[in-house]
């Protein structure tokens, strides 16, 4: 299938190699013995959880990791490789068993919820006959103020989380695998909050050292910390966002690690069509042709996930020249002012984001992230399950890679680029 074929609108098209490229490049950052976590929830940040997920085990990925136990289940169900993984949020109890019986992890931040979790496999054994044990990686809070085990904010935080954590070990029927927080800031050119989150993680694995708990496997690192906070890399990093090529914030040094994007958002024109001066187009009449123009007409919509807050300010690149958006953004269709490139046809492709490999111009999901008052991450994982996902892996991205099923893990249509 090619990518013309892949769909009468809007396609994302998925640079594997480019991912592969990413995880590599992270791993160079880390020490040789750290293991290295893929971090495929929302679908794999919107490019497809499986095919991410399969791409970065074959570039070396020690985990996976998802937010929720349903996209555990999706990639359970799609055959993903055969590595951990962790599942960040909270599992109901109905769910527990079912995920431990095929080996995923789950997260806990409390012990009454590790205990819940302990009371369903039992009633799965006197239910079922089966004899599960849980392994799990225990969340401790150091400065998010969100999910995990307080290890500050109070006198004696610190005391009352590692005797939280050691009453979870000794649970029966639950292997606590590891312990790990996040960070809150690490993403800022100030790290000072970012070191103080480090110092209570330090204390804290102090004082279950100092009482003769192992931690297991200790992660802390987001991306922003795999690239700047070498001294919190500890036993697993967890690469989110950089996996797709994007870097986390302008505040981080980007010249340490060359990230490759890994998504490009690819429509046509649908229609091309003269636009006499004072010509009104699109819903609100918001914008008006100054002078004779050419309006092209883009099938690609905010229904495709394209923010409806770049109406009059985004551009697309049509034959590798910027086109202005011309008017609001439509639920299916988006106009471009087209004037200044009179030889644009109908068919034509249209860049959203991504680059143009013709010209070698690019829009980037940063620009578009900029415009609108947000950042790369929500432009990415807010693409929507209309636009089908085209995955491109082989030598120069020439060759096929084969996705089995015309659906990935989401239930979106996958398509594959034959050479």
């Amino acid at each position: 299938m090619s990518p013309e074929s892949a769909s009468s609108g809007a396609f994302a098209e998925i640079d594997l190699d480019a991912l592969c490229w990413n995880a590599r490049c992270l791993k160079a950052l880390t020490p040789e013995k750290t293991r290295f976590m893929a971090v495929v929830k929302a679908d794999g940040y919107g490019h497809g959880a499986a095919e991410a997920a399969r791409a970065a085990a074959s570039a070396g990925a020690d985990f996976l990791a998802v937010a929720r136990p349903e996209e555990a289940w999706d990639l359970l169900e799609a055959g993903i490789p055969d590595i951990p993984l962790l599942v960040f949020g909270r599992c109901p109890a109905d769910m527990a068993a079912g995920l431990a019986s095929r080996g995923v992890r789950l997260t806990v931040s409390r012990l009454s919820e590790a205990r819940e979790l302990r009371e369903a496999l039992d009633a799965d054994r006197a239910r079922a006959g089966r004899d599960l044990s849980l392994r799990v990686h225990v969340k401790v809070d150091t400065g998010m103020g969100r999910m995990g085990i307080p290890a500050h904010g109070s006198p004696g935080a610190l005391t009352r989380a590692a005797a939280e954590i050691a009453a979870i070990s000794r649970l029966p029927g639950v292997e606590r695998e590891g312990l790990y927080s996040h960070f809150a800031a690490a993403d800022e050119r100030d790290k000072t909050h970012a070191h103080l989150q480090i110092s209570r993680f330090r204390e804290l694995l102090s004082a279950l050292d100092a009482a003769g708990i192992d931690p297991g496997i200790r992660h802390m690192c987001n991306s922003a910390g795999i690239m700047e906070l070498p001294e919190a890399h500890f036993d697993m990093v967890r690469a989110g966002i950089s996996l797709y090529g994007l870097y986390p914030s302008d505040e981080v040094d980007r010249s340490r690690v060359a990230l490759k994007p890994v998504m490009c958002l690819k429509t046509r024109l649908v229609k091309v069509l003269p636009a006499p001066a004072g010509t009104c187009v699109s819903y609100g009449m918001t914008w008006k042709s100054p002078q004779d123009t050419l309006v092209g007409v883009a099938a690609l919509g905010y229904a495709d996930g394209y923010p409806r807050l770049l109406s009059n300010t985004g551009e697309m690149l049509v034959r590798g020249v910027r086109a202005p958006i011309a008017g609001r953004v439509c639920m299916d269709l988006v106009m471009l002012d087209l004037g200044h490139i009179p030889d644009a046809a109908e068919g034509d492709e249209v860049i959203a984001f991504g680059r143009d490999a013709a010209s070698g111009r690019e829009i980037s999901a940063d620009e578009l992230a900029r415009k609108i008052g947000t950042i790369n991450y929500e432009i990415v994982s807010a693409l929507t399950r209309r636009p089908p996902r085209c995955y491109r892996r082989g030598p120069d991205n020439a060759g096929a890679v084969s996705t089995g099923p015309a659906r990935t893990d989401s239930g979106r249509r996958a398509s594959v680029f034959q050479p």
